[in-house]
């Protein structure tokens, strides 16, 4: 059985590892071993099937085996391979391509695919559910981006940013699952003082009033846009209920 397709991919490979000078480990040059016939598809780990690349050399040769393979699983695993090649030795970094690293992106992937039965992953699936941090994780994880450790330390949003972050929510709809959770998590949650002066240090200075409230149509309770976008709208809770007089011409349509 051919194992490779006749491409310019398994030429070039071929061409590497047939031209390649006689190698010794452990002068000053740095080399790496490399199976010909890849173990994982029946190679040997005799000599004849090992040769000394360069990093460079060897990195090239595992990405012209994600292109040359027949059969999809030698495939999955020479991707695999590849993917290993982001690791960093100690004293060796490899450099790659954007369009290499979109195929280790790939790899990495049909990895967890290939090793992760259907019942695996309705397994880990039922583990997380209803799973909560302890309070000593959520205190780290707290701690762990206060400051300039949290990426947006020193950074605010444009008023186009805002403007972009808005206009995405909006009309975004929560599932009820999703409601009763936040309503849960808030439940008897009162603010710190200091909390308190945060949030009022943060809206100090901007605009406040009519102009910047909205209306939703369903309840007719008014705020901000941010706020209102998220919890009204197509998300309000009245938006299930009859509102035979809310709009006109509606009336008796059971909306």
């Amino acid at each position: 059985m051919n194992l490779f397709i006749e491409n310019k991919y398994t030429r070039w490979y071929f061409n590497i590892v047939g031209t390649r000078p006689q190698r010794v480990k452990g002068n000053e040059e740095y080399f790496e071993s490399h199976h010909i016939m890849p173990k994982s598809m029946g190679g040997s780990n005799l000599k004849k099937n090992k040769i000394l690349l360069t990093v460079k050399e060897h990195f090239l040769v595992h990405w012209l085996l994600t292109k040359m393979c027949v059969d999809t699983v030698h495939k999955q695993k020479m991707l695999f391979a590849f993917s290993c090649m982001l690791r960093k030795n100690s004293t060796h970094q490899r450099i790659y391509t954007s369009g290499q690293y979109t195929i280790l992106k790939d790899a990495a992937r049909k990895k967890r695919t290939v090793i992760c039965s259907d019942a695996t992953r309705e397994k880990h699936r039922l583990c997380m559910i209803d799973f909560k941090h302890s309070e000593e994780t959520k205190l780290k994880l707290s701690r762990d981006r206060l400051g300039d450790k949290n990426p947006m330390f020193g950074r605010k949003y444009t008023d186009e940013q805002r403007v972009n972050l808005s206009t995405v929510r909006m009309g975004h709809i929560v599932s009820e699952h999703t409601r009763n959770a936040i309503s849960d998590s808030l439940s008897g949650r009162s603010l710190s003082e200091e909390h308190r002066i945060s949030i009022s240090n943060a809206q100090r200075g901007k605009p406040k009033g009519p102009a910047s409230l909205v209306v939703c149509p369903h309840c007719d309770k008014s705020g901000g846009i941010n706020a209102m976008g998220r919890w009204h709208f197509d998300n309000c809770k009245q938006v299930r209920l009859p509102q035979p007089n809310r709009w006109p011409g509606t009336e008796g349509c059971g909306r």
